[in-house]
This record gives C-alpha cells, sequence and structure tokens, in this order.
C-alpha cells in the first residue's frame, strides 16, 4: 500500500490533472481511442494507396474528411458552448464505432471501393466537428483550473504515445489479419472508451456561461467572433496554426509514398515510419508536461515554425532509411511542441464561457486547413515526386510564418 501511494504522490506532482477522478476516466477513454483512431487511419491510408497507386488521390481522401470542419466549426462551437459536453461525446463515439465496423465488414468480405472509403471520410469530418472541440472543451469542467495545464499536457502525450504504438500495431495486425482487422480494433476501442465516458460526472453548467449566452444561436456565434476579434494574441496564434496546419502536417499522405516508392517497405516498414513521429512527438509531449509554464511563450510559438520548415526541407534530400526515422522522429517532436503550446496558450487566456467556440476555431484552423495542405501536397507530389512534396511544404510554411511573426512583439508573447 505504501508504494502504490508513493506512486500515486509522485504521479500527482507531476500531473496533477490526475488527481481527479472524472479527468482519469476522460484520460483511459482517450487512450484507447486515440490507440484505435491511429490503427485505423493508417490501415485506412494503406488501404487507399493500394487500391488506387495515387498520391493525389490520397491527398484528396485525406482532405474529404476535413471539409466539414473547415465548413461548420464555427456553427458547431455554439452548440457546443450551449449543450452537455458528455452528452455530445456519448454520440459521437456511438457513430465512431457503427462507422469502423462497417468499414470492417465491407473490407473483410472484399466489397469495399473507393468511394466507400471516401463516403466515410465526409461522414467522419461530420463526427470530427463536433467530437473534437468538445473533448478539449470538456477539459476545464473535470479538473480544477489550475491544473487545465496538466491536462491539456496529458491529453497531448496519450495522442501522440498513440503514434507510437498506433502505427506499429497497424503494421502487425495488416501483415498477420488483414486491413480489416484495423477498423475492427478501432470499434472496441471506442466501445470501451464509451463505457468510460458514460461514468464521468463534468461540473455542470456555469453562472457565468448562462450570463453571456443569449437565445440566438446566431447571437452567440457572433459573440464568440467579436471575442475573438478583440483579443488579438488569440488572433494571431490562430494564423500561425493555420499555416502549420496547411504546410507541416501532411504525413498522412507523403509516408506511405515516401515507405513505398524511395524505400520499397511493406506494411511493417510503412508502419514504423509512422511510429517515428510518434516518439518524437511522446517525447516533446512529455517534455511539455513536466516544464508546464514551458508551453507558453514566445519561445515555441516563434520559433519551432521556422525549425518545422527546415525539416521538412531536409526530409526531401534524405535518402538513409535510418535518417529519415530520425528526422520523422524530430519532425514529431517540433509539431507537437508547437500544437501543444498554441492549444495551451489558447486554453489559458479563453474565458470560460467561450471556451466552446474558441476550441471550435482552433480545430477548424488546426484540422479544416487540412483540405488545402493534403489538395497541394497530393497534386506536387503526383506531378514532381515525393521529394518535391517535402521541399516545397517547407519553403511555403517559412514563406508564410514570417509575415507573421514580423507582426508580433514579445510583449504581446508574454501574457
Amino acid at each position: 500500500m505504501k508504494i502504490i501511494e508513493m506512486i500515486k504522490s509522485k504521479t500527482a506532482a507531476y500531473f496533477p490533472a490526475l488527481e481527479s477522478e472524472n479527468f482519469g476516466f476522460f484520460w483511459i477513454s482517450q487512450c484507447v481511442s486515440v490507440i484505435g483512431s491511429w490503427i485505423q487511419s493508417v490501415g485506412q491510408s494503406w488501404l487507399v494507396f493500394s487500391l488506387t497507386k495515387s498520391p493525389f488521390l490520397l491527398g484528396i481522401i485525406g482532405a474529404l474528411q476535413y471539409i466539414p470542419v473547415l465548413l461548420f466549426s464555427v456553427f458547431a462551437g455554439v452548440f457546443i458552448d450551449k449543450t452537455s459536453k458528455k452528452t455530445i461525446l456519448i454520440l459521437t463515439q456511438t457513430a465512431y464505432i457503427l462507422l469502423s465496423l462497417l468499414l470492417a465488414l465491407l473490407v473483410w468480405t472484399g466489397y469495399i471501393r473507393i468511394w466507400h472509403i471516401i463516403s466515410a471520410g465526409i461522414l467522419q469530418g461530420f463526427i470530427n466537428t463536433l467530437d473534437m472541440p468538445a473533448r478539449q472543451a470538456i477539459v476545464s469542467e473535470l479538473v480544477e483550473r489550475e491544473h487545465v495545464l496538466s491536462a491539456i499536457a496529458l491529453n497531448s502525450s496519450v495522442f501522440n504515445a498513440a503514434r507510437i504504438i498506433g502505427p506499429a500495431l497497424a503494421g502487425i495486425l495488416m501483415g498477420y489479419f488483414g486491413i480489416a482487422a484495423c477498423f475492427l480494433i478501432n470499434a472496441f476501442g471506442f466501445i470501451l472508451a464509451l463505457l468510460l465516458t458514460v461514468k464521468i460526472q463534468p461540473e455542470t453548467v456555469r453562472k457565468d456561461i448562462l450570463q453571456t449566452s443569449s437565445p440566438s444561436f446566431f447571437s452567440d456565434m457572433r459573440m464568440g467572433l467579436a471575442y475573438l476579434s478583440e483579443n488579438k494574441m488569440l488572433y494571431k496564434i490562430l494564423l500561425l496554426v493555420a499555416v502549420m496546419g496547411i504546410f507541416a502536417l501532411n504525413f498522412n499522405v507523403l509516408i506511405p509514398v515516401l515507405s513505398s516508392d524511395v524505400f520499397h517497405q511493406d506494411e511493417a516498414g510503412f508502419g514504423f515510419l509512422m511510429s517515428a513521429m510518434g516518439i518524437g512527438s511522446f517525447a516533446g509531449a512529455i517534455f511539455l508536461a513536466a516544464k508546464g509554464r514551458a508551453v507558453t511563450g514566445i519561445t515555441p510559438l516563434v520559433i519551432l515554425p521556422f525549425i518545422m520548415s527546415l525539416l521538412l526541407a531536409l526530409t526531401a534530400f534524405v535518402t538513409n532509411y535510418s535518417m529519415m526515422i530520425m528526422l520523422l522522429a524530430l519532425s514529431g517532436l517540433v509539431n507537437t511542441m508547437f500544437f501543444t503550446s498554441a492549444n495551451s496558450s489558447l486554453q489559458l487566456m479563453t474565458l470560460d464561457e467561450y471556451r466552446g467556440r474558441i476550441t471550435s476555431l482552433y480545430t477548424l484552423v488546426y484540422g479544416g486547413t487540412a483540405p488545402i495542405g493534403n489538395f497541394f501536397v497530393g497534386w506536387i507530389t503526383e506531378g514532381y515526386g515525393i521529394q518535391s512534396g517535402f521541399l516545397w511544404s517547407g519553403i511555403l510554411n517559412l514563406i508564410f510564418v514570417i509575415p507573421i511573426v514580423l507582426m508580433r512583439s514579445g510583449k504581446e508573447f508574454s501574457h
């Protein structure tokens, strides 16, 4: 018992959010669902490329999943602020289960066609539009305000640990049991997540949220946009996230082509390349979780986009498999440190009553810009090769980041 108490004490010292039983249930549900999602994502990418042999079509399908996020995130934010986030998560997780089971059945029976995957991707995009911001916004209802930072870092570590485990498991599952197993495992993961979500008892809607809510849906939406426009720092962080979202998050399109055409790897080799990014990402998340205050400030939000541009450009010239694993790991670390820093800064700087709307806007620019990036990198790679895909991603990321950074002052970033 003393050993257990000591472990709990040490864990709480580094990760105080885990003192909350509600957040504990939520965090475990995140663990199983995010790993399953990565397994399915990797399996789906390999399935699409196997069916089409087209990087451009792979990019188009990746983009279609985010179009609903791009179109409807602003509206979703108002709904999330006015509705039980627990109820939203129960509904979205149920939808994920049904969709994954359907895809598993189609793949297992051999009836899967590319239009099935396109349709499923669009449906998943609609689910993500509600699920992603609700999942972020509920954190403030599960932990004390002073522990929100710890909770965000823990969520980030889960996501990035899954990037290590998920792709590797996907490669093994595809090699031994076929692609259908990836979709089936994801469905079972969401079933367990759903059972854990039911146990969560979030804090009820706060009085300050009720006081700033209007009877009109569109009035609430305008209030959220007005709040953003009045907070210059929030607006500028979102601009940086948008640029990085377009040019630095296209590895789901680039790595299948890199694995097949440059390194001539099978499913397992592809999975290990994806896992390399996960290793770096997890290291970045743990560093931020341990350092706490390091997730805000000028350094991560300004310096890291420049480093990411350099890594993308360097990747274009690497032909050694081991060196590529190292570069992908570094890319994962840099991306995670940047986006976790941006997410944490937005959450801590936003009033509770606007958090659903601001997290929806974060989802919009983080995930909703993916159609642009996926389309761009798929087109470049299809026409000019994988090296051009990486090189131009790095160059354009740098070109667009520079003017945004020059608009900022150190004083603005010190909040």
